[in-house]
């Protein structure tokens, strides 16, 4: 069983991997945040943030392998 993601923008350290019986979850969440001045009266804050939970059956027989690739 092979469960590939594109996850723009996030690391190693903002997914998380667990397997709790049969189940298989991936879920992480990401946070950014930036300020510009766009002139002398005020300041542009922006701040982002996600969570995202899937989880996935494991076939019955599957073999059990604990590798993450970046």
């Amino acid at each position: 069983m092979t469960a590939s993601y594109e996850l723009p923008g996030m690391t190693k350290d903002d997914v998380n991997i667990e397997l709790h019986g049969d189940r298989l979850t991936i879920s992480g969440e990401t946070r950014s945040s930036s300020e510009r001045t766009e002139d002398e009266n005020y300041v542009i804050r922006e701040r982002r943030f996600g969570k995202f939970s899937q989880s996935l059956p494991v076939p019955e027989g599957t073999e059990v392998r604990r590798k993450l690739r970046p």
